[in-house]
């Protein structure tokens, strides 16, 4: 039946050379009590949810901190074995405390931790660099692959659905931009993806940005250009000085393509 969960008994594992089955044992079982009732898929929910079981609250909490605050408290993200390798164990322990409270309601964490003082700090520390994991400064966060992905759309003037397929297959390809959380490290087939990927040529060819289309507006001079290009890219105005320069090279290339053309005409 189309939607029906079916629940099946099947897949136990048995010592190599032997009949002994070994039953699923959770990571942590001590004080957990009624793991021993209801289907498997049951069990596995009781456990995740257990007061006695802190780790789906750790992995909650260090993924949300993650995500605001650019870089974990234990890293890699997904690598939670102790909370010892917590950059600040006490507050790690206190958050999961406080969302396992709340009934792991994951909306209110949000909302607490970007009330802090510390997410509003800038990036930029007073007395200059300072290490991430002080979180004296907000650490720079890259965009996913994701975002990416649909940020180079969104500049292309073609708003991507949910289930773009190019969007998705760029996503797929770009992978994790997100290194060591201050950095985004692209590997060879993700260079080349933003390169010559069906997004960035969709959005540098005239016949199908419609951002390019815009520019090419007869009423546009160079500088006008310019200034919508930045305010359609970057969200801002060019400095001077990059006024400056992209205008020198506007000019540049329009010269080429002057003598480009004398050159063919004879």
């Amino acid at each position: 039946v189309e939607g029906e969960l079916i629940e099946r008994d099947t897949g136990e594992v048995t010592l190599m050379g032997t009949d002994e089955v070994v039953p699923p044992r959770p990571l942590v079982s001590v004080g957990v009590s009624g793991l021993s009732q209801g289907t498997r898929r049951q069990q596995l929910t009781l456990w995740m949810c257990a007061p006695e079981n802190p780790m789906l609250a750790r992995a909650a909490v260090n993924r949300a901190w993650a995500m605001l605050f650019g870089r974990g408290l234990v890293e890699p993200i997904d690598d939670i074995r102790s909370i010892d390798a917590a950059t600040h164990p006490q507050l790690l322990d206190e958050l999961s405390r406080y969302f396992a409270q709340s009934g792991y309601d994951y909306r209110n964490l949000l909302r607490v931790l970007a009330n802090t003082r510390l997410y509003s700090r800038s990036n930029r520390h007073p007395a200059g660099p300072v290490p991430e994991a002080s979180y004296a400064a907000m650490s720079l966060k890259p965009l996913t692959a994701r975002q990416m992905a649909a940020s180079l759309a969104q500049v292309a003037r073609t708003i991507p659905s949910a289930d773009d397929p190019i969007v998705l297959q760029t996503t797929r390809q770009l992978g994790r931009l997100r290194g060591d959380a201050s950095e985004a490290k692209l590997g060879i087939v993700s260079a080349l993806t933003l390169l010559h990927g069906q997004v960035v040529d969709r959005l540098s060819r005239e016949s199908t940005s419609r951002l390019l289309m815009a520019l090419d507006a007869p009423h546009l001079d160079a500088h006008q250009q310019i200034r919508w290009m930045f305010l359609a890219t970057v969200n801002r105005n060019p400095t001077n000085e990059e006024m400056q320069a992209l205008s020198q090279w506007v000019g540049e290339v329009k010269r080429q393509a002057a003598n480009a053309t004398k050159a063919v005409n004879g």
